[in-house]
This record gives structure tokens, C-alpha cells and sequence, in this order.
């Protein structure tokens, strides 16, 4: 079983958001072709919470709207287990502490703290895993290299 952390770059790709969506249908048919295997897909609360703010700065309050809907009918399955996307607990104020105690160095290499969220919870993940890929899905450069298969 492989383990898919999902990226706000990936997922506003996914939803289609108003201004991020560059490679919508790209992102959609790769997704296809990951469920189609033996993939966990894990969607980190800091991650769903950008999405959020992405989807609030659009102009255009209908397309805002309609948006946000979306998100929230992307959202609700996920919190109940009925989407092929497992919604990560939120973060612990041990794990924040921790992200704050290094975050000026990963900010020089422009990594966010949403982004440092995602590498903790990558080295969980691979702490946890005996076998299979473990992978933070991104189209941000940063966050590529964080893959089991590649090193």
C-alpha cells in the first residue's frame, strides 16, 4: 500500500479553484490512475484549511460561492470516511512547538509552516511504513523530493 499525502497545490488543482487551476483536467486524470491503486490518500487539516483561504480571495463573490460549496461536498465525505481521502488529525501543540523551533530555517529555504506540517507528517509516515511508497504529492518544488521510491 502506497501513501499519498496530498498538497493545497495538488488539491486546488483537483477541485478546479478559480486561478489555481492550470492543470485541472491533468491533475484530475493522474488522480484517477493513483486511486486506481493501491494508494492511501491522506489530506492534512493545514492543507484543507488553505485550500479554504485559496477559495475565499476569489474575486468574484458567485464563483466564491460556488467554490466554497465545492469544497465543503469535497470536505464532509472525507470527515467521514466516505471519500477515498483521509482527513489527518489536527495538528498537536507538541507538533507546532516543534515546527516553530526550526521553521526559520526551512522559511530561508521558502518552505511555510503548512508545508513543514506536511514533511513531519511525510517522516511519520515513512517511520510507520515497512514497505510501500510514501509520498507528499505536490506540484511545488520543495515538497516533490519527498517520496520513499526516490531516495
Amino acid at each position: 500500500m502506497n501513501v499519498c499525502i496530498i498538497d493545497t497545490s495538488v488539491l486546488v488543482e483537483l477541485l478546479g479553484v478559480p486561478g489555481y487551476e492550470a492543470r485541472h483536467d491533468e491533475c484530475v486524470a493522474d488522480f484517477e490512475l493513483r486511486a486506481r491503486a493501491p494508494e492511501s490518500f491522506l489530506l492534512p487539516l493545514p492543507v484543507l484549511f488553505e485550500t479554504g483561504n485559496h477559495v475565499a480571495q476569489i474575486p468574484d463573490g458567485r464563483l466564491r460561492r460556488a467554490w466554497a460549496e465545492r469544497l465543503v461536498s469535497f470536505a464532509r465525505p472525507a470527515l467521514s470516511g466516505e471519500s477515498p481521502f483521509t482527513l489527518t488529525p489536527a495538528p498537536l501543540i507538541p507538533d507546532v512547538i516543534s515546527w516553530l523551533a526550526d521553521f526559520a530555517d526551512y522559511a530561508m529555504k521558502k518552505v511555510g509552516l503548512v508545508d513543514r506540517s506536511l514533511i513531519d507528517l511525510f517522516e511519520r509516515q515513512r517511520a510507520l511504513m515497512r514497505s510501500g511508497r510514501v509520498y507528499i504529492w505536490s506540484r511545488d518544488l520543495a515538497l516533490m523530493g519527498y517520496d520513499t521510491q526516490h531516495g
